[in-house]
């Protein structure tokens, strides 16, 4: 089973280039990591990004969530516990980073082709 979201374009409006890319991308710290026991009993190694690091670059993927476990292990409802993130919307920066990098390629080979036919 996988995530389906809506993106027809018929259920969309303000419709805009995304303005992040490369740039944001590099600045993101790839980390691997383990829950603590209160989050997750699970102890295996994960792979991801850390909310408080990723906010100042693309705030838009990071969401403050209202739940907070007590010291017995129990949900409880409060504002702005903990940082959340929805890697699903980190997807398009992604793509629109490769796209950077493949003109600058596409770029450099060009140069290279225009060296090369010089000599």
């Amino acid at each position: 089973n996988g995530y389906i979201t809506y993106s027809d374009r018929n259920t969309k409006n303000e419709i805009k280039p995304l303005s992040y890319g490369l740039n944001e991308v590099l600045k993101l710290n790839p980390v691997t990591y383990r829950y603590k026991s209160f989050i997750s009993p699970n102890n295996r190694i994960r792979m991801g990004l850390i909310a408080q690091e990723v906010e100042p670059i693309i705030p838009e993927v990071v969401i403050k969530e209202d739940v907070d476990i007590d010291k017995n292990g129990n949900k409880v409802v409060t504002e702005g516990a903990y940082l959340s993130m929805n890697y699903t919307d980190l997807i398009p920066v992604l793509i629109k980073a490769i796209q950077e990098q493949d003109e600058k390629i596409k770029k450099l080979e060009e140069k290279i082709n225009t060296l090369e036919n010089q000599e």
